[in-house]
């Protein structure tokens, strides 16, 4: 998975877009090659998700196997439009969720030991 950021205009200037910073998002080169210059042709059509203005849960969840499975037509557009399912980026939320298990664990060890420690100070 490539790592690098494309600075790219959420609505394109090609459709309509601007240079102001709202309308500009960081993205993978992946999700930018993959958008191009889509934007709906009429008010109502198939939208892409925005970051900057919804949040994650609002159209998407998120599977044991580290899919996307949308909640609305804008999370089921998004990936398809956008390949957020290709290989790469599934195994990246795997172990991103893995990192997370293993921050939780850490931190209810850290816990345990403190109170451990406070009971063999009383004893």
């Amino acid at each position: 998975m490539s790592h690098k950021l494309a600075l790219d205009y959420f609505q394109t200037t090609a459709k309509g877009g601007d240079d102001s910073p709202e309308n500009l998002r960081y993205c993978c080169e992946g999700c930018n090659r993959y958008k191009a210059d889509y934007w709906p042709m009429h008010p109502g059509g198939l939208s892409l998700w925005d970051p900057r203005r919804e949040p994650f849960a609002q159209h998407f969840d998120e599977q044991d196997d580290g899919t996307l499975e949308h909640r609305t037509a804008t999370g089921a557009f998004t990936p398809v439009r956008l390949r957020l399912n290709r290989p790469p980026l599934v195994a990246h939320r795997l172990r991103k969720r893995q990192w997370t298990r293993y921050l939780d664990l850490v931190q209810s060890l850290e816990q345990r030991v403190i109170l451990l420690c406070a009971l063999m100070k009383e004893q």
